[in-house]
């Protein structure tokens, strides 16, 4: 069983579509375009919020969103893409002129900013992932993957660095790798692996994983294992390196739509569009728990770093913490 530990209702006043965890740090956003970022204190139980923006900066929902933590508050950043196709970039340092706090008059007229959309096929970024040195990794509503350096001001051009085709019909999440592996879920149910080389992505490896849409996909901490979830409700683990199915979740009743590994390596947690989630051996599938204090989707999941607690945001715009006991 896992006990809930934290509750924040009303975190959000829309449905919290995807979460990121750096740190101590929480970054939230929802369909009503808010963008939020709390510290979490383990010790203590406590979700607090640092900062948050006072207006919508996207329209029509945010669908994406990482954090960027560098070695000092200064540097970091919170990274959201839109469904209109636009990526943006907020300082969390408080003094900035970008920063994640700033008003909304202030903030759109010096928020660095990139639109996705392709002006000749109006082909539009879906999900995004960054790397360690920054660079945006946006996959599209039509199956492509282009790899973009951010503006780092308001006003710079972004650069587009490569374009990577894939035989997914539209790439509906991704998950990046510190080894250099990047995995892509498909509309159609498939999975692709692109492995960075010296100068490009190239691809190492594809599978037909489930029949349905991929909603979501993590790497174990060691990034020798990928798991994909997908529409009908069963998430498979697969071997990074040669796509080798290694075992098989059943379980949920509806569509996952979030999962995550946690930091040590023992366990899978996943969400679904019902709110409940689930604690798996990571070693081999089975189930060992099941938490059910949600009645909408769970968009969004992490561990924590001591991989005992686990962080679920919802569609109610409830953030809860739960505590991992098996």
């Amino acid at each position: 069983m896992s006990t809930a530990v934290c509750k924040v209702e009303n975190a959000h006043p829309a449905a919290i579509w995807c979460l990121d965890y750096r740190k101590g740090h929480l970054l939230t956003a929802d369909a009503g375009n808010n963008v939020k970022v709390w510290n979490w204190d383990e010790e203590h139980s406590l979700m607090a919020p640092i900062m948050g923006t006072k207006a919508s900066v996207h329209m029509l929902g945010i669908n994406a969103c990482q954090l960027c933590l560098a070695k000092d508050t200064s540097g970091a950043r919170a990274m959201t893409l839109g469904l209109d196709g636009y990526v943006r970039s907020f300082s969390l340092n408080p003094d900035a002129p970008d920063a994640l706090c700033a008003s909304q008059e202030s903030l759109m007229e010096n928020l660095p900013a990139y639109n996705s959309c392709s002006e000749t096929t109006r082909d539009c970024g879906w999900t995004l992932c960054v790397d360690v040195t920054g660079k945006a990794i946006i996959g599209t509503k039509k199956g492509g993957v282009r790899v973009v350096e951010l503006p780092k001001k308001a006003g710079d051009t972004a650069t587009e660095l490569q374009s990577l085709q894939t035989p997914l019909a539209s790439v509906r999440c991704a998950a990046l790798a510190q080894t250099g592996l990047l995995a892509l879920g498909g509309a159609d149910g498939q999975v692709v692996v692109f492995e960075q080389g010296d100068s490009s992505w190239v691809r190492k490896f594809s599978t037909a994983a489930h029949n349905v849409t991929v909603r979501a996909l993590c790497f174990s901490a060691d990034n020798t294992r990928l798991l994909t979830a997908a529409d009908n409700g069963v998430g498979v683990i697969f071997d990074s390196h040669d796509g080798a199915v290694v075992a098989t979740l059943n379980g949920h009743r509806s569509s996952i739509y979030s999962c995550a590994w946690s930091p040590n390596g023992q366990y899978i947690a996943t969400g679904d569009a019902t709110g409940q989630v689930i604690i798996w051996d990571a070693s081999n599938g089975d189930m060992l728990a099941s938490i059910e204090d949600g009645t909408k989707g769970v968009w969004g999941l992490t561990f924590t770093e001591s991989s005992e607690r686990i962080i679920v945001a919802d569609g109610a715009g409830y953030i809860r913490v739960h505590a991992v006991v098996v």
